[in-house]
């Protein structure tokens, strides 16, 4: 440390002599500027734990954006197949009903396992969470969860979390973590990213 600066400087010092030097300069270097090499200037960004009612917002307006697709797709499903399909017999009339039931169960399984899947493992977040600044993480790596890490999170991961009559989804409102069950058992986090 010949000038007393601290190391980075010095490695920047060949630049700043090249630059300074009246001699020809390839034109590549002479457009660096020193201080756009320091990495330390970039803020850092704060993330801090969802809370619980952030959250819980973020998943209604997920869950609208799901009916957009599902309702009028299970609507169509539904007349089309207590019209073509007229059953003879009330025994008939429940087997179609239950067909169809189960039908609506897996169509909206399905479409919400590939929206909170693609959305998770491709943005960090769904669109409800994105517009509320969340952002859904794998707690090990820090980075975006997998499609299928994603996507099970969402559907049977909620779904376990509602079964303990709701106190799986209460936990991310008790914990300091701010981790529901469905985040422990797929090893995740969500965070509020502040700027």
């Amino acid at each position: 440390m010949m000038d007393g600066h601290s190391k980075d400087v010095n490695v920047l010092e060949p630049l700043r002599s090249v630059q300074n030097s009246e001699s020809s300069v390839p034109s590549g270097l002479a457009a660096i500027d020193p201080q756009a090499l320091n990495i330390h200037s970039a803020p850092l960004k704060v993330f801090r734990p969802a809370g619980f009612w952030r959250r819980f917002l973020a998943s209604m307006i997920d869950g609208m954006f799901v009916s957009v697709v599902v309702f009028p797709v299970t609507l169509v499903v539904n007349i089309a197949g207590m019209y073509f399909l007229t059953p003879p017999s009330p025994e008939q009339a429940i087997a179609v009903t239950a067909a169809l039931g189960v039908f609506n169960f897996l169509f909206q399984l399905a479409l919400t396992m590939i929206y909170a899947g693609w959305f998770l493992s491709r943005k960090g977040a769904t669109p409800g969470k994105m517009a509320l600044k969340l952002r859904v993480y794998n707690s090990e790596t820090s980075v975006n969860v997998s499609f299928w890490s994603g996507a099970l999170r969402e559907t049977v991961g909620k779904l376990l979390s509602g079964l303990t009559l709701g106190i799986g989804f209460i936990m991310a409102g008790l914990r300091s973590d701010k981790r529901a069950l469905h985040d422990l058992l797929f090893d995740t986090r969500v965070v509020y990213m502040e700027n």
